[in-house]
This record gives structure tokens, C-alpha cells and sequence, in this order.
């Protein structure tokens, strides 16, 4: 069961983010209406998933993430805000975010965030990597030429336990244009297109 830890001022949406996380099989262990306080239930209960607004009185959303992560660099938190704010969007998952959700918030948008947290819990990224593309309709030779190229351009095997969120955030433009002149002398270009899309939404 994935344990989940709401922060966020209006309580009409932790209202709503409980219900929805409940009828999705979640437990929400705890609940904060201020950034302060969700980082202290965090150290708390140390659960699988925040879900955690931006536009927070006192300390930020942002601010909030950032001192969660500091002290748990493992640490899974999904941001939310209103329409209009999609610029906070770089910026949280610069911070580490593992998702960014837009309000209204819909059960779908919680199904996504679910799904991410286990895949993190249970896969590598070659792993993650690897059904994404076999879903899409990619061959196993297709996946194998850009594990090739994602070794050569990243120094490291995909499957290794170095490509984390922070290791993947940090070089993916510089792998992906590696890759892409790698690759081209492989594959047709909608197959690269493919693949760098589903990479780049890792």
C-alpha cells in the first residue's frame, strides 16, 4: 500500500486528494495545512508519496519540497497548482519532483502519480525504460541501440543504481542530442523520435 502525505492550506483539496488517493488503495497517514508542518509529519511517518501545493501561506510549496529532499534525498513529491502556473514546473523538478499535477486534480492525474512511485520502488530506469518502449510498439533491438547510446553518451549503464532521478535530470539534453546522432545511423527517425519521447518523460 502506498502511504501518502498531503500538504496544502485549503482543506476543501486535501479533502478531495484524500478521497481520491483512498478509492486508488492509498493510505493518507497524515495531512498538513502549512509547509512547516508537512516537513515535520514528514520526518514523522517517512511515507511513499507527498503530494504537496505550491501556493502555501508561510513557507512555499517549493521551499517545502526542498527541505524534504534535503533531508530524505529519497524522497518522492508530487507538486500541484492552480492553471497558469505551469512555469513552476522546471523549477520543481529541478528541486527533485517526481511529477508535477495541474489543478483540478483527477483521478487519472493520481493513478499516474501512483504508478511513478512503484515504478521507482521496484525498477531501475533500464527497467522503466523497457516497458515504456515495449508498450509503445518498440522492438527489442530498438531498446537495446539506445541502451547502447545511453552508455556511451552518459558514461554508465541505464541499469545501474548511479541513474537516478537527480542523474537523469542532470545530463538528459546532453544525452538525448548524443543519442539522436548515434542512433540516426540505426534506426528510422520515428523510432528515435519515440524513444527520446518516452525518455524524456522519465
Amino acid at each position: 500500500m502506498c502511504r501518502v502525505l498531503l500538504i496544502d492550506d485549503a482543506s476543501l483539496m486535501r479533502n478531495l486528494l484524500r478521497h481520491i488517493f483512498t478509492n486508488k488503495g492509498c493510505e493518507v497517514c497524515a495531512e498538513a495545512a502549512d509547509g512547516d508542518s508537512g516537513i515535520e509529519l514528514y520526518k514523522k511517518f517517512r511515507p511513499d508519496l507527498v503530494v504537496c501545493d505550491v501556493s502555501m501561506i508561510g513557507i512555499d510549496g517549493m521551499e517545502c519540497m526542498r527541505r524534504i529532499i534535503e533531508f530524505d534525498p529519497q524522497a518522492k513529491v508530487v507538486v500541484c497548482t492552480s492553471h497558469g502556473r505551469e512555469c513552476f514546473e522546471n523549477e520543481a523538478k529541478h528541486i527533485g519532483a517526481i511529477d508535477y499535477i495541474v489543478k483540478p486534480i483527477s483521478a487519472k492525474d493520481v493513478e499516474r502519480v501512483i504508478s511513478k512511485v512503484f515504478d521507482k520502488k521496484n525498477k531501475n530506469y533500464k527497467d522503466i525504460m523497457f516497458d515504456k518502449a515495449s508498450s509503445a510498439g518498440l522492438s527489442q533491438m530498438d531498446i537495446l541501440y539506445f541502451y547502447e547510446a545511453f552508455r556511451t553518451f552518459a558514461g554508465v549503464d541505464m541499469g545501474d543504481a548511479a541513474v537516478d532521478r537527480k542523474f537523469i535530470d542532470s545530463h538528459r539534453d546532453a544525452i538525448i542530442i548524443g543519442m539522436e546522432a548515434v542512433l540516426a545511423a540505426k534506426l528510422p527517425h520515428a523510432k528515435i523520435n519515440k524513444l527520446v519521447a518516452i525518455f524524456s518523460e522519465l
